[in-house]
């Protein structure tokens, strides 16, 4: 992941979205097919439960790109301990509706979303 964090950086692609994150992740990254994955993410400690983004591979491994980052630049985050699902949760969670949008974009419309983000 380190990796990764330095080629962002050398092509100034700083300060993007978990989702353009891990767009980028799969086009530098990854040698075999790969798909965005919107699941969710259930934190124990604080039964907080967000919408989150991760890349799944074609061999199914999960590849974490937003919590790979954020211990790249925060080592306080190794230590935190957390579910990634795919399954719809009972009751509230969290989103943002932008990831959602961006990803939304990702999916449908792959010209317009890397239009979007080349700029």
């Amino acid at each position: 992941m380190e990796r990764f964090a330095l080629l962002l950086k050398l092509k100034k692609k700083t300060g993007l979205s978990t989702v353009e994150n891990c767009a980028y992740y799969i086009k530098m990254m990854l040698k075999s097919p790969a798909t965005i994955i919107q699941g969710f993410c259930k934190v124990p400690e604080t039964k907080e439960i967000l919408r989150y983004y991760w890349v799944e591979d074609s061999e199914g491994n999960i590849h974490d790109v937003a919590y790979g980052l954020a211990c790249v630049y925060t080592s306080e985050v190794k230590d935190m301990k957390f579910i990634l699902t795919k399954e719809t949760p009972i009751g509230d969670f969290q989103t943002d509706a932008s990831n959602d949008e961006i990803f939304e974009t990702y999916k449908n419309n792959p010209k317009e979303f890397w239009k979007k983000i080349q700029t």
